[in-house]
């Protein structure tokens, strides 16, 4: 892109017995039909399965280590996506130490977390030794399908947004830009690629840690649309040029504000992907921070508003 800155429900029907005495005739308006609603997954009804989150706590991903998967392997197989960056002329042992790799930058942002290294906004690069030094457990990956995230509202409320990497992928996070920048943006943006975590230890330890991780391909701003309230325009966004390694990071979920809602760019269309199942993307996505829309009729003009959300429009307008 130009200019860039960093359950399915089964439905069965069935008849009401008539409560009437067997003499009277049932007449076909009295069949009722009544709908029995059933999620594709059995388990979600558990309360177990979806546990009290606190309204303290930032964020929550599940405890389960079912899904699972061997980094190497899974890294291996996954050679061809430009989101890993495997080249085929490696072997499994050398992409520990390539710096374009998926597992080395992974390690990056697992020691920046071990020594309270803070994020500014570049991944902080260890030494292939101190590399070596961290160790996964069972060399394992962990998946999660989605996870929650608490924030607090412009009004002092406490709100929650889940984010599913299938339906609702974008999140936004403090942007860490220098002040003096023209044309300076308040947050970045990503659609998150996997929620995954890990339990690591250093070589010298005994316990492991647990560290859960976001993999997310970042979105930049397009510098040649200005958006914002003096333009009345919405900021218009694309994903990263999937090739460049920098276009893909590591996040805390700790980070994370909240989930942002985006509207794809339908008059721009879309441009091929390899990595979404219908191998192709939206190329801009607009940010919604409020829509304006005008209605023009025969004797006057009417400008009306809708905005996403309250806390969402106060963000942007400096007060959130």
């Amino acid at each position: 892109m130009r200019g860039q800155t960093k359950g399915i429900l089964h439905i069965k029907l069935q008849n009401i017995k008539d409560e009437r005495p067997l003499s009277a005739p049932l007449r076909p308006e009295t069949r009722l039909l009544t709908i029995t609603i059933t999620d594709v997954n059995r388990n979600i009804q558990k309360s177990k399965d979806i546990p009290f989150m606190s309204p303290n706590d930032h964020h929550h991903i599940a405890d389960s280590q079912r899904a699972y998967c061997d980094i190497l392997a899974w890294v291996h197989e996954n050679k061809s996506n430009p989101c890993v960056k495997v080249d085929p002329r490696f072997n499994l042992k050398t992409r520990l130490t390539d710096d374009q790799g998926f597992i080395p930058r992974l390690k990056d942002h697992v020691l920046a977390r071990f020594h309270n290294v803070p994020y500014d906004g570049n991944e902080h690069a260890f030494l292939d030794s101190e590399r070596n030094s961290l160790i996964f457990a069972g060399d394992r990956m962990y998946r999660h399908e989605a996870f929650r995230v608490n924030y607090t509202t412009y009004d002092t409320q406490r709100a929650q947004d889940s984010i599913n990497i299938r339906t609702h992928p974008h999140i936004m996070v403090l942007a860490h830009e220098d002040d003096e920048e023209n044309d300076s943006h308040p947050y970045w943006y990503a659609k998150v690629l996997g929620i995954y975590h890990v339990n690591a230890r250093l070589s010298d330890e005994i316990e492991t840690r647990r560290v859960d991780f976001l993999w997310v391909h970042w979105f930049g701003r397009d510098l040649e649309h200005r958006g914002g309230f003096e333009t009345r325009r919405l900021h218009r966004i694309g994903l990263m040029e999937p090739q460049l390694p920098e276009s893909y990071g590591f996040i805390d979920p700790s980070d994370v504000l909240r989930g942002v809602h985006l509207i794809p760019g339908f008059e721009i269309g879309r441009i091929p992907s390899n990595l979404t199942e219908d191998k192709e993307e939206w190329e801009y996505f607009y940010i919604s921070m409020y829509f304006l829309f005008i209605i023009i009729t025969a004797n006057h003009t009417d400008i009306a508003s809708r905005f996403v959300d309250r806390d969402m429009f106060m963000r942007f307008l400096g007060v959130g």
